[in-house]
């Protein structure tokens, strides 16, 4: 067998996860220490492009994986690593949808004496292009809602996974993969965990959800610690945020803000237009008359809160 052709019967064997096989012709080539390894992934590098490391993550197989770190130093074979865009193997692993790799890595890849984990893979790394975390990739790469939310639920499952990170454009993951009148349920999870845990865990006011026009701004303490509370009743929880935001309209910041988001959006003005049956919706008339300014106000926190409800109120359940 020419050099070309075991090279190429290693990378089909990695690819399709089959160590057995592969470990019975590594075996016949004398390939068995870690030296020999190392050269192995060099040529495989040098005759296919084919990096061994990337190639484990993208194909998602625990046994290869296990099998390579067992024959290999962690110098020639290590997951812990960054590409060119700076995606690490978890990028690699959730856009491929290899959901058992991922859970793999995230939690029971671990040193069965110690309980340490083996890898040190940053699960909040940004991509160098546009600045997205695995958690982006699970949203902007899966196809059906059901293997996002299968994706998402194991990300969040991880204590230091960052649901604040912001890509280039300044957007949270569930701002930048969700659209404000078409409900993505597993942005809105992840949109719900930020809330959960920017803000309910270090127990403090609401007032950090600047990323979204959803805003509960100098929410009190008493009323916060009623919608932390599981006894309290859902109906109760929807009443406070409600009378919360509305209680907003009374702060002029808040209108002028909530008016500059209005001039900003072009899906909020679209909305507008369909509730007011009107061809164009011109924001500056709204600004400049009393009246109808008042109108809009009326309207925009009305469309604000109830949206806001409907997103929120299953994070206090």
């Amino acid at each position: 067998m020419n050099d070309q052709t075991f090279l190429g019967q290693v990378k089909n064997l990695l690819q399709i996860g089959d160590v057995d096989f592969l470990q019975k012709l590594l075996t016949t080539q004398k390939i068995t220490n870690a030296s020999q390894y190392s050269q192995l992934f060099a040529k495989l590098k040098q005759t296919f492009y084919y990096d061994v490391q990337h190639q484990v993550c993208k194909n998602g197989s625990i046994e290869v994986l296990q099998f390579l770190r067992s024959k290999s130093s962690s110098k020639d074979f290590n997951i812990d690593f960054a590409d060119q865009n700076n995606q690490n193997c978890l990028h690699y692993a959730v856009q491929r949808n290899n959901l058992g790799f991922v859970k793999y890595i995230l939690l029971e890849d671990q040193d069965k004496q110690t309980n340490q984990m083996l890898n040190k893979i940053d699960i909040n790394m940004r991509s160098q292009d546009k600045g997205e975390s695995p958690l982006f990739f699970a949203l902007s790469k899966l196809k059906s809602d059901t293997d996002k939310i299968k994706m998402v639920n194991l990300l969040l499952q991880r204590q230091d996974i960052d649901v604040g990170v912001i890509n280039n454009d300044k957007k949270l993951a569930f701002e930048a993969y969700n659209n404000q009148f078409s409900s993505d349920p597993a942005a809105n999870l992840i949109e719900k965990a930020y809330i959960l845990k920017n803000d309910i865990n270090k127990q403090k006011n609401l007032s950090g959800y600047e990323g979204s026009m959803f805003l509960l701004k100098n929410i009190s303490t008493s009323d916060q610690n009623q919608l932390l509370n599981k006894q309290t009743p859902l109906e109760k929880k929807e009443e406070l945020i409600e009378s919360h935001i509305f209680d907003q309209a009374l702060d002029l910041n808040y209108k002028q803000e909530l008016q500059q988001q209005l001039l900003n959006s072009k899906a909020l003005q679209d909305r507008f237009k369909h509730l007011q049956h009107q061809s164009t919706v011109d924001s500056f008339k709204y600004i400049d008359k009393d009246e109808l300014k008042k109108a809009l106000d009326k309207r925009l926190m009305e469309f604000t809160g109830m949206t806001l409800i409907r997103n929120i109120k299953d994070a206090f359940a």
